[in-house]
């Protein structure tokens, strides 16, 4: 969730989720703030705090790519799958779950770049 007073943005993660799950939560939620993605929807509490929810599609999606890019930058992928690690190591290693480093290696296609070059991926 996150929370905004005047000009202070806050961001409240579930302690119940893993690890990994809050760092992509966090990284999705600071890349609302940072791209100024304006909610199509917005709950006030009764002291008056806003409490910001419910982005366009387009909005999500494009918090969806800045977040994973913040995680599982490109050229960090490339260098630790040119080294032979495995998603599952690098995701182990950045602090994130496997399924958005595999996600982030389809979509930036490193594994695509790297075998063109002659690369064995293991």
């Amino acid at each position: 969730m996150t929370l905004q007073e005047s000009s202070l943005v806050g961001i409240v993660l579930n302690p119940s989720h893993s690890r990994a799950r809050q760092a992509a939560t966090l990284a999705h939620e600071l890349a609302h703030h940072v791209l100024k993605h304006i909610p199509s929807h917005v709950n006030v509490s009764e002291s008056g705090l806003m409490l910001l929810s419910e982005y366009s599609d387009e909005a999500e999606s494009e918090a969806d790519w800045l977040g994973g890019a913040i995680l599982l930058p490109r050229d960090a992928l490339f260098v630790k799958r040119r080294t032979g690690l495995s998603a599952r190591e690098i995701a182990l290693e950045y602090g994130t779950s496997n399924q958005l480093c595999e996600w982030r290696l389809r979509m930036t296609g490193v594994d695509i770049q790297l075998r063109r070059s002659g690369h064995q991926l293991g």
